[in-house]
């Protein structure tokens, strides 16, 4: 069983530049310094026979969201679901009224999450979706707020 690492963002072992969309073999991603770091962060994804594992999935999605109003903003509490396989979450989206998705920016895996930029007093939906390498799970049921102003 072949094991190689799709790089996905630039990375470097202080010798080589790996460009996005480059395979490097195992025995090469060896020399990395930070190995499991770089497959935590997304800048490489493990495939196996040119493959992701069968094991790996996306993310369940997060559960029992609790909101809580603030100015402008939504506090959503919620149950992490369980992450794909052997690929954690790593951060969370937002979509406001059935719009676009919208990652945390910066990286956010923990609860509760902020929901920025709403209008005051007007109630709204939200649903979250958790995120892995592999992509976003299905969304959450969505949740009622109004922001105060």
């Amino acid at each position: 069983m072949a094991t190689t690492y799709l790089v996905r963002r630039p990375i470097t072992n202080r010798r080589t530049y790996y460009r996005p969309g480059v395979e490097i073999p195992s025995a090469t991603f060896a020399t990395f310094r930070n190995k499991v770091l770089l497959e935590k962060q997304g800048h490489v994804l493990k495939l196996v026979n040119g493959l992701h594992p069968a094991d790996d999935t996306v993310p369940n999605p997060p559960t029992a969201l609790t909101p809580t109003a603030a100015s402008k903003s939504a506090s959503i509490a919620f149950t992490a679901g369980s992450a794909g396989g052997s690929y954690p979450i790593i951060n969370y989206e937002y979509s406001v009224d059935s719009g676009a998705w919208t990652l945390f920016s910066p990286a956010d895996v923990t609860t509760p999450v902020v929901v920025p930029n709403l209008i005051g007093l007007v109630q709204c939906a939200i649903r979250l979706r958790a995120v892995n390498l592999i992509g976003p799970s299905a969304a959450s049921a969505s949740v009622n707020v109004t922001p105060l102003a």
